[in-house]
């Protein structure tokens, strides 16, 4: 959309931020791969610039130590940046950097009413790890999921409006202090599966 400062990456189409070795130079993994700032990045499109900056710095086509050394540099600053973009909450927390919100050190609240209903999931998982039920786990970690899918959903939903709204990177953080607590709450259950 013209104007709102967002492009499409879906179609791997971006506008780079400056040549390859410009971008690699930058800490922020939107610039090293030259894709716009955006939660709603594809896939495909994280790839796709992936590889194009991945093959202009690659240290076999340096011509001395010096420059593969610095080309490897490069090329493990843009392996980085892709697993950062690729990961929705890793890029997320990117993002909300980028935009001048709060880090999960500056604020590590969770909104309230997650509290309570966590609580009372706690106690489901445990009846379910004391019982050896794995039927209940699966449903609990089925469920944990979808919430989480829906958090994904708001998160992105809330991307776009802090491009009008500044005050909705706080609230961006409370969701992601949740997606955090729920991605540890699953990886718990799975291990707690893998146990048995």
């Amino acid at each position: 959309m013209a104007g709102d400062g967002r492009t499409d990456a879906s179609s791997g189409d971006a506008d780079p931020a400056g040549s390859a070795s410009e971008a690699v130079d930058a800490a922020d993994p939107f610039e090293r791969l030259g894709l716009p700032p955006r939660f709603d990045l594809e896939t495909d499109a994280i790839d796709r610039a992936w590889i194009r900056r991945a093959a202009e710095c690659h240290p076999d086509r340096a011509a001395d130590p010096v420059a593969a050394a610095e080309a490897s540099r490069r090329a493990a600053a843009l392996n980085d940046a892709r697993t950062t973009l690729r990961d929705p909450e890793r890029r997320a927390d990117r993002l909300l950097r980028r935009l001048g919100g709060p880090s999960a050190a500056e604020e590590k609240g969770l909104p309230p009413a997650f509290l309570a209903g966590m609580m009372e999931l706690r106690e489901r998982v445990e009846e379910a790890v004391a019982d050896a039920d794995p039927a209940a786990r699966e449903e609990i970690e089925r469920e944990v999921a979808a919430e989480r899918d829906d958090l994904i959903a708001r998160v992105g939903a809330l991307f776009v409006e802090a491009a009008d709204d500044p005050d909705r990177l706080r609230e961006i953080r409370l969701e992601l202090n949740v997606w955090r607590y729920q991605e540890r709450l699953l990886a718990e259950l799975r291990d707690t599966a893998g146990s048995r």
